[in-house]
């Protein structure tokens, strides 16, 4: 007689299976019958393409989707997801002053050195001179050494709205309710 664990991980396994086989991909265009008028699900979130590449310094702004920090010397990066980094001056840990945003579209990481910050710029690696935050500008680009993102929602199961690539570059996915959604992710 098999061990009961055993037997539920062949149960498992057969479901999982099944539920395969009903489905002709994880990712699946809804057929019409089958598209409810709204639902709760994933819509993309666009960036304009005639600006995708343009990279410039700004005037301190509010963070919108902070994902990350670096630290260099006195200086904090935070990136602001898909749309930038602030600049700030860390000299005093506890009241960091805003020194500078610098736009960079589709940017999810950063590193710096003194002098320089590498980011991404959707699939690109451009390498910018921040010796005067205020007056950032690119020096170097590297042209598609970061994937790009998927043109649905990594880790999500449900409904979404299809990614449109003539409406601009994508940037990340966000949740809202999403009318006669066409695309799901089905198990």
């Amino acid at each position: 007689m098999e061990p009961y664990p055993r037997r539920l991980l062949h149960v498992l396994v057969g479901l999982l299976c099944a539920g395969a086989l009903t489905s002709c991909s994880i990712w699946d265009a809804g057929r019409a019958d089958e598209v409810p008028a709204e639902a709760l699900g994933m819509r993309p979130v666009y960036f304009a393409p005639d600006s995708a590449n343009v990279i410039f310094s700004d005037a301190p702004r509010a963070l919108q989707n902070g994902t990350g920090v670096v630290t260099l010397d006195d200086l904090l990066f935070v990136i602001d997801q898909g749309l930038g980094v602030h600049l700030f001056d860390n000299r005093a840990p506890s009241q960091p002053v805003a020194l500078a945003f610098i736009h960079i579209p589709g940017i999810a990481t950063l590193t710096a050195t003194p002098g320089r910050l590498y980011a991404n710029n959707f699939g690109d690696l451009v390498t910018i001179d921040i010796e005067d935050p205020r007056n950032a500008r690119v020096i170097d680009r590297d042209a598609g050494l970061f994937r790009q993102p998927l043109d649905f929602p990594e880790g999500f199961i449900g409904f979404f709205e299809c990614y449109d690539p003539a409406r601009g570059r994508l940037i990340r996915w966000e949740e809202a309710t999403v009318t006669r959604p066409e695309c799901r992710i089905n198990f």
